[in-house]
């Protein structure tokens, strides 16, 4: 599934890749990837609350490889640049 909501993402379909990241975090719920692409896909729907929260859980879980200054940003509440954010794989 974290591959297919990858495609998702790519293809522009943001609440199909939030399903299927979804069914990823099932199995792997500490991963900051996984976390950090839904709230990405969240974004992109304009569910910045929910967006907010899964950037949030990623920093938590020491997103080490992600951009952490967007994600200690977006816990502090601050706006983030349409573009800022885009799919890892």
């Amino acid at each position: 599934p974290a591959a297919e909501g990858n495609e998702s993402y790519r293809r522009g379909e943001y609440e199909k890749a939030v399903n299927q990241y979804g069914e990823a975090l099932v199995d792997d719920p500490d991963s900051p990837r996984l976390n950090f692409n839904m709230g990405n896909a969240h974004y992109k729907l304009g569910n910045l609350e929910e967006a907010h929260r899964c950037v949030g859980i990623a920093a938590d879980l020491g997103a080490v490889a992600l951009d952490l200054q967007v994600a200690a940003d977006w816990r502090q509440g601050q706006p983030v640049r349409v573009g800022q954010f885009e799919g890892v794989d």
